[in-house]
Protein backbone atom coordinates (compact mmCIF):
# COMPACT_ATOMS: atom_id res chain seq x y z
CA UNK A 1 0.00 0.00 0.00
CA UNK A 2 2.65 2.46 0.45
CA UNK A 3 4.33 1.62 -2.53
CA UNK A 4 1.13 2.75 -4.22
CA UNK A 5 0.92 5.98 -2.27
CA UNK A 6 4.72 6.40 -3.30
CA UNK A 7 3.67 6.07 -7.01
CA UNK A 8 0.68 8.04 -7.16
CA UNK A 9 2.64 10.96 -4.94
CA UNK A 10 5.39 10.89 -7.85
CA UNK A 11 2.71 11.11 -10.70
CA UNK A 12 1.36 13.87 -8.92
CA UNK A 13 4.47 15.41 -8.57
CA UNK A 14 5.75 15.14 -11.92
CA UNK A 15 2.18 16.42 -13.60
CA UNK A 16 2.37 19.63 -11.21
CA UNK A 17 6.03 20.01 -12.33
CA UNK A 18 4.76 19.70 -16.51
CA UNK A 19 2.04 21.88 -16.55
CA UNK A 20 2.36 25.18 -18.85
CA UNK A 21 2.42 28.60 -17.45
CA UNK A 22 1.55 30.43 -20.86
CA UNK A 23 -1.63 29.53 -23.03
CA UNK A 24 -0.77 27.54 -26.64
CA UNK A 25 -1.67 29.42 -29.94
CA UNK A 26 -2.53 26.77 -33.05
CA UNK A 27 -0.27 28.61 -35.15
CA UNK A 28 1.59 26.59 -38.30
CA UNK A 29 5.47 27.86 -38.52
CA UNK A 30 7.75 26.22 -40.73
CA UNK A 31 10.87 24.62 -38.46
CA UNK A 32 14.51 23.01 -38.29
CA UNK A 33 14.59 20.63 -35.68
CA UNK A 34 17.79 19.48 -34.36
CA UNK A 35 19.20 16.56 -32.25
CA UNK A 36 20.01 13.56 -31.16
CA UNK A 37 17.92 10.41 -31.60
CA UNK A 38 17.50 7.43 -28.70
CA UNK A 39 20.01 5.71 -30.53
CA UNK A 40 22.33 8.84 -30.51
CA UNK A 41 22.46 9.59 -34.29
CA UNK A 42 22.42 13.11 -34.74
CA UNK A 43 19.23 14.40 -37.15
CA UNK A 44 17.82 17.42 -38.76
CA UNK A 45 14.21 17.65 -39.82
CA UNK A 46 11.88 20.33 -41.37
CA UNK A 47 8.56 20.18 -39.92
CA UNK A 48 5.64 22.78 -38.79
CA UNK A 49 4.35 23.51 -35.42
CA UNK A 50 1.14 22.84 -34.21
CA UNK A 51 1.05 25.36 -31.64
CA UNK A 52 3.39 27.41 -30.34
CA UNK A 53 3.77 29.39 -26.79
CA UNK A 54 5.88 32.27 -25.45
CA UNK A 55 8.15 29.41 -23.55
CA UNK A 56 6.88 26.14 -26.18
CA UNK A 57 5.59 24.25 -28.95
CA UNK A 58 3.97 21.48 -29.99
CA UNK A 59 5.06 19.82 -33.16
CA UNK A 60 5.33 16.38 -35.14
CA UNK A 61 8.69 14.94 -35.96
CA UNK A 62 9.86 11.23 -37.74
CA UNK A 63 12.98 10.84 -35.54
CA UNK A 64 12.35 9.17 -31.90
CA UNK A 65 13.82 11.14 -29.25
CA UNK A 66 14.32 11.03 -25.39
CA UNK A 67 11.74 12.40 -23.32
CA UNK A 68 13.91 15.46 -20.96
CA UNK A 69 16.58 15.42 -24.23
CA UNK A 70 17.40 18.87 -25.72
CA UNK A 71 16.39 19.78 -29.05
CA UNK A 72 17.64 22.67 -31.25
CA UNK A 73 14.70 24.82 -33.08
CA UNK A 74 15.38 26.93 -36.27
CA UNK A 75 12.23 29.00 -37.32
CA UNK A 76 12.63 28.87 -41.01
CA UNK A 77 11.98 32.30 -42.30
CA UNK A 78 12.36 33.53 -45.90
CA UNK A 79 12.59 37.69 -47.64
CA UNK A 80 12.43 38.06 -51.25
CA UNK A 81 12.37 34.18 -52.38
CA UNK A 82 15.69 33.33 -49.81
CA UNK A 83 15.90 31.42 -46.61
CA UNK A 84 17.32 34.07 -44.05
CA UNK A 85 19.21 31.58 -41.66
CA UNK A 86 18.18 32.28 -38.16
CA UNK A 87 19.61 31.00 -34.84
CA UNK A 88 18.29 27.64 -33.15
CA UNK A 89 17.18 28.14 -30.03
CA UNK A 90 17.26 25.46 -27.17
CA UNK A 91 14.20 23.34 -26.34
CA UNK A 92 13.81 20.44 -23.56
CA UNK A 93 11.57 17.95 -24.63
CA UNK A 94 8.68 17.55 -21.97
CA UNK A 95 6.65 14.29 -23.25
CA UNK A 96 5.75 12.49 -26.44
CA UNK A 97 3.26 10.67 -28.16
CA UNK A 98 3.73 8.17 -30.90
CA UNK A 99 1.76 8.51 -34.08
CA UNK A 100 1.60 6.24 -36.95
CA UNK A 101 4.23 8.27 -38.84
CA UNK A 102 5.93 9.23 -35.80
CA UNK A 103 5.92 11.24 -32.80
CA UNK A 104 4.06 14.67 -31.33
CA UNK A 105 6.17 16.32 -29.09
CA UNK A 106 5.77 19.12 -26.59
CA UNK A 107 9.06 21.19 -25.53
CA UNK A 108 9.91 24.08 -23.38
CA UNK A 109 12.43 26.46 -23.84
CA UNK A 110 15.38 26.75 -22.49
CA UNK A 111 17.17 30.13 -23.60
CA UNK A 112 15.97 33.72 -22.92
CA UNK A 113 13.95 35.61 -25.50
CA UNK A 114 11.67 35.54 -29.05
CA UNK A 115 11.76 32.08 -30.46
CA UNK A 116 8.71 33.13 -33.08
CA UNK A 117 8.12 36.25 -35.25
CA UNK A 118 6.88 38.15 -32.92
CA UNK A 119 4.90 37.61 -28.88
CA UNK A 120 1.81 35.25 -29.29
CA UNK A 121 -1.53 36.65 -28.65
CA UNK A 122 -2.81 35.98 -25.16
CA UNK A 123 -5.32 33.10 -25.20
CA UNK A 124 -7.75 35.29 -23.65
CA UNK A 125 -7.96 38.12 -26.44
CA UNK A 126 -7.34 35.23 -29.51
CA UNK A 127 -8.96 32.15 -28.45
CA UNK A 128 -7.59 30.01 -31.33
CA UNK A 129 -5.74 30.96 -34.69
CA UNK A 130 -5.43 28.33 -37.68
CA UNK A 131 -2.65 29.03 -39.71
Amino acid sequence: MAEILKNWEEATAEWKRERRHQSRVKLRYPIEVSGFTLHGRYFTEITFTLDVSDGGCKFRLHNDVEKGSVVAIRLITSRHGGELDGRPVLFQVNWLQAQPLGWTLGVSKLQAGAAWCARTPQAEKLPEILA
